[in-house]
């Protein structure tokens, strides 16, 4: 076999001689710059610049240059990861997972996982690489600086170790793909050129513009002189230390706009890169997306979303600085946020490091999932102690995350702390904004809900289960304006339904809505009567909300009713219903700020007694038992961190002609993932005894011929007013 003995190459161009391939040490020192350069932004820029160089020494390898000329393929990732623990030791493990990682993901320190462990991986046997030692020079490691939580600090030493380990790798990833495709493109003369985006100093100014604008064309009222003094005392603490802050805002007051003007004035006055949405749900996200575009017009090319259903990106480069998170505003989703905190991939892991020095927005923050409580506002305190994050907490039901020394009994241990309020008298706040009354009418059938929504012109129903959301809209009948909304229709159905119901409000129609909680994560719909089966009273909260949205008549006339319904009541209501039904009983007000803080500090509490019920599947004492030796279970982490029970199987529904010809198109497609992406606003996910029924009646068939994609085949089974039909539901 052919080999070099000098100079060394990282990637060759097919049909081009090599004195065009990229040389090694070239590809190893601007690797390691740009780690560097993206690690020194947390403090640890000799640990970017060591992974940098290491990532790829086994590269050197006689056997590796072999394989460029046609050779064989050999493994080049574990080498490095060796010599990283031979050069730095102990702490030499942080950089070897990250190298040894690189391309596969993140293992498991030990034990078993479908990649192979790293001690596994630092014993074997390698091809020489040692011709490295002539060409690069690796640095000298300093001591990241930790500021540790002041009760837990030796509880979260696993966390923040690992989250080093995890924030190296992502640095490592992105300078590794970025000099990649730079060299990949140069030589194929298709580089593109890159846009410099708005800074934030021009989309604060264009924000002020718009929002003086707003002000000067709002008509003088009482609410619109309330949302001012929101947005306006929001400013004038944006100036304040970074940290944690929290806005409690009620629905109405203008907290969307009021938090990104904070997020900016706070971003520029302390010279942060970038302002971080994260919101539970995509509904919220798009709501939300819309609106920052109109507000920064003609800067809407600054705003970046990214979850599931975000459009595809034209070109790689954009594709790139979607998922790298390389742009002034993003907005995401909690389970994209969080998951990818925890993520052992290296596309989700790669744009971790532009979380640091950002202002963090979480909106809805009562949504953050129980049994992963205590790793979620764990992570978001290392944010905001060691990376150089602010965090917003923002809701209208704050949750009891706070640590409080001085009172142990409302204390969440580990919690956040030194927390700052942006909005202007919570109390009052939400004295002034109360826009409904709170009738718990005890046990209700679907005859009785249905027979009190014909009363008035707008009424809206929300259910726990898309079947009992069936059973209430078959109970209206023909009634005018009788209208269902559940996840059994695939999102663009959902979408052109609220447009239908939102001008119907609009013209004054009658509207009788029956829909699930997805009408609670941020809908902008005002009905004057709402009824809420029994649930957590953050939902009762965020139900209310679509109630009386804009004020116009008195809060004794906007009634919420609170009722408990003839169907069985689903496993993961009980407890926050169990914990509403008890706050009900001893406030008589079950929606003030009092109130809402009992109702947390029952919920949390209760759970927090054996500290697991907030972490089911122990994430920190996992994480924190790695510390010792560096060897921390990335896989299982990953594996574990999962926000939602993601059972659902998913079957594609030909909804229109997009979706037909899309569907038409996987079959022959050399590329699935464009198509598959573009395809989320077409699809409905069942529970797995569902998707078995409906696949062995012929209901549904493959799309292609590995059955990876599943399609609705009888058309009968999905209708306009319900969706797609299961359990005999016709």
């Amino acid at each position: 076999m052919q080999t070099f003995v000098t100079p060394k190459f990282a990637h060759s161009v097919p049909g081009v001689s090599c004195e065009h391939w990229q040389e090694l040490r070239d590809h190893l020192e601007a690797v390691a710059a740009g780690a560097r350069a993206r690690a020194d932004k947390f403090g640890a820029g000799a640990w970017g610049e060591a992974a940098g160089l290491l990532h790829d020494l086994g590269k050197y390898a006689a056997e590796w240059q072999g394989y460029l000329l046609g050779g064989p393929q050999v493994e080049h990732s574990t080498a490095g990861a060796q010599v990283a623990v031979q050069k730095y030791e102990l702490r030499g493990r942080i950089l070897a997972a990250a190298v040894a990682g690189h391309h596969a993901g993140l293992a498991n320190g030990s034990g078993d996982g479908k990649r192979t462990a790293l001690v596994a991986r630092l014993g074997l046997t390698v091809p020489d690489a040692s011709a490295w030692r002539s060409e690069i020079t690796l640095p000298a490691l300093t001591q990241p600086p930790f500021n540790p939580h002041p009760t837990v600090g030796r509880e979260r030493l696993g966390l923040q170790l690992a989250t080093l380990s995890r924030m190296i790798f992502s640095c490592l990833i992105d300078a590794d793909w970025s000099d990649t495709r730079s060299f990949h493109e140069a030589a194929s003369g298709s580089s593109e050129p890159i846009p410099e985006p708005p800074s934030l100093a021009t989309l604060r100014a264009t924000l002020s513009e718009y929002l003086d604008t707003l002000q000067r064309e709002a008509a003088p009222t009482r609410l619109n002189r309330i949302r001012a003094g929101i947005l306006s005392t929001a400013r004038a603490r944006a100036d304040k230390p970074q940290g944690v802050f929290t806005m409690t805002v009620p629905t109405g007051g203008g907290k969307t706009l009021a938090g990104l003007a904070f997020a900016l004035d706070h971003a520029e006055a302390h010279g942060l890169d970038r302002v971080i949405y994260v919101a539970p749900y995509c509904a919220i996200i798009d709501q939300t997306a819309d609106v920052f575009r109109r507000a920064l017009s003609p800067h809407s090319e600054a705003i970046v979303e990214h979850h599931i259903g975000f459009r595809e990106p034209r070109t790689p480069r954009e594709r790139m600085t979607a998922e790298g998170w390389d742009a002034p505003i993003i907005t995401t989703t909690a389970v994209q946020f969080f998951e990818s905190l925890f993520s052992d991939r290296p596309g989700r892991c790669r744009k971790l490091y532009n979380i640091t020095r950002s202002v963090i927005v979480l909106d809805e923050a009562q949504t953050m999932p129980i049994h992963l409580l205590r790793p979620c506002v764990a992570i978001l305190d290392e944010l905001a102690r060691n990376y150089g994050s602010t965090v917003v907490v923002c809701t209208a039901t704050q949750p009891a995350l706070i640590e409080r020394p001085d009172n142990p009994e409302r204390s969440f241990v580990g919690g956040l702390r030194a927390v700052r309020e942006i909005a202007p008298a919570p109390s009052r706040l939400y004295r002034s904004l109360r826009r409904v009354t709170i009738h718990n009418a005890g046990p209700l059938t679907d005859a009785q809900v249905a027979e009190g929504m014909l009363i008035p012109r707008h009424a809206l129903a929300i259910v726990n289960t898309r079947h009992h959301a069936h059973a209430l809209y078959h109970a209206l009948g023909d009634a005018d304006g009788a209208a269902h909304l559940s996840t059994l229709m695939c999102p663009e159905h959902r979408r052109q339904r609220l447009r239908a119901v939102r001008r119907r409000l609009i013209e004054g129609r009658p509207v009788r809505l029956v829909s699930t909680s997805l009408i609670e994560a941020g809908v902008d719909v005002d009905f004057g009567a709402v009824w809420r089966a029994i649930a957590g009273l953050d939902q009762i909260a965020q139900a209310a909300g679509r109630c009386n949205r804009e004020g116009r008549q008195p809060a004794f006339r906007s009634i919420v009713t609170v009722f408990e319904p003839e169907h069985p009541e689903p496993r993961y209501v009980r407890a926050p219903a169990d914990a509403a039904r008890d706050v009900m009983r001893h406030h008589e007000d079950p929606l003030s700020l009092a109130a809402l803080e009992a109702y947390f500090r029952r919920l949390y509490w209760a759970r927090q007694l054996g500290r697991d019920g907030l972490d089911a599947p122990r994430i920190l004492p996992r994480l924190n038992a790695g510390a010792s030796d560096l060897l921390f279970p990335h896989e299982d982490i990953a594996r574990d961190m999962r926000l939602i029970d993601d059972q659902e199987e998913a079957i594609l529904i030909p909804f229109d002609d997009t979706a037909r010809r899309l569907i038409a198109a996987l079959p022959t497609a050399d590329n699935l993932g464009p198509i598959a992406r573009q395809l989320q606003p077409y699809t409905v996910g069942v529970y797995p005894r569902d998707f078995e029924a409906l696949r062995a009646a012929g209901i549904i068939v493959p799309a292609t011929g590995d059955e990876q994609f599943w399609t609705l085949a009888q058309g009968d089974y999905y209708r306009d007013d319900v969706g797609l039909i299961i359990q005999g539901e016709q």
